[in-house]
């Protein structure tokens, strides 16, 4: 799978620092507007994001680098897989966080036929994984700034 140009370009932690904050307003907006579709697809984005982040940065921490692995595109289960085990993320999480994945395959696919399985419950799922990760983010930066791998 090719990396967007897009993504290629959002290299330095403060342009992806404002690139989430602008995904977040985003997601506001669409829970504000009640459009489950546009908030589900660009929070489970965001965590998919925060889960590949956790695989590259545990990954540094493990080999004490500051330098980033050559980009590999990776199914996210597996992804997801080596999170688990490297010990950012416990079993109960991870496997939510792969039946959701299920789920967004299953939603995004028969989005045409069952728009109304979009709904707020589908978006707080997500948005409770993405609390879960973000907290074993900051957990794993605290490591990764003690160990000077940053």
């Amino acid at each position: 799978m090719k990396i967007s140009r897009r993504r290629r370009l959002v290299y330095d932690q403060q342009q992806k620092n404002l690139s989430f904050r602008q995904a977040h307003r985003t997601i506001n907006h669409y829970v504000e507007q009640q459009n489950w579709v546009a908030a589900y697809v660009i929070g489970f984005s965001i965590l998919e994001d925060r889960v590949r982040t956790l695989c590259i940065k545990g990954r540094m921490i493990q080999e004490n680098s500051s330098v980033p692995p050559a980009y590999k595109w990776e199914p996210l289960t597996k992804v997801l897989n080596e999170v688990r085990k490297l010990g950012y993320i416990d079993q109960p999480t991870s496997q939510k966080i792969k039946q959701e994945i299920d789920a967004r395959n299953s939603l995004l696919h028969d989005a045409m036929w069952e728009l109304d399985a979009f709904t707020e419950q589908t978006f707080d799922r997500v948005k409770e994984l993405l609390t879960k990760v973000d907290r074993a983010r900051r957990a794993q930066n605290a490591i990764f700034n003690k160990i000077g791998a940053a």
